[in-house]
């Protein structure tokens, strides 16, 4: 049926490089359209989001259009992850993930990124960004957090034994509990 919709839009108006979109303005219109045509109201088939029509093709790429011409496109990996994303202002990111869903990198077009690291358990390793902050972590077998370190110079180091925590960290505080 999706096809079908996508096909009787396409041929009452044509949309750039076959994206259907259009801005709330539209969209009444486009429901009214295609209840004359098919019956009843279906476009419900389709994403509605702050006033865009949305329309997910089968390579993952979604582009939304308005009336004034604005676009912005986005492309999304098997799992549903956002990998890029594009404005027709030239503004762009990308992102890479894990086998896991974690994100691994991010860069957008300004030059600003982020890059982190996990280990098999998900837990966030390290992160750096272009600004030149950055942790790093370290973890027990169980998943405890063992040492934390930034780029201020903060440290908190952390041992368990049975139930009970100890605690110190580079601003003096320490707990043994």
């Amino acid at each position: 049926m999706k096809k079908l919709i996508l096909k009787y839009l396409n041929r009452q108006n044509p949309f750039d490089n076959g994206f259907i979109i259009h801005d709330e303005f539209f969209i009444h219109y486009i429901k009214e359209d295609l209840k004359s045509v098919f019956g009843e109201d279906i476009l419900e088939e389709f994403d509605i989001f702050n006033g865009w029509l949305y329309i997910l093709f089968p390579d993952k790429t979604v582009k939304v259009k308005n009336s004034s011409g604005y676009w912005e496109k986005r492309t999304y990996d098997d799992n549903g992850n956002q990998l890029t994303f594009e404005r027709s202002d030239g503004f762009w990111t990308k992102r890479a993930f894990d086998n896991n869903g974690n994100s691994l990198t991010f860069e957008r077009s300004d030059g600003f990124w982020t890059k982190r690291a996990f280990d098999n358990n998900g837990n966030s390793l390290t992160f750096e960004d272009s600004t030149g902050y950055w942790y790093k972590s370290t973890f027990d077998k169980n998943g405890k957090e063992l040492t934390f370190e930034r780029s201020d110079g903060f440290w908190n180091k952390r041992t368990y034994d049975d139930n009970s925590l100890s605690y110190e960290d580079s601003n003096g505080i320490k707990i043994n509990d």
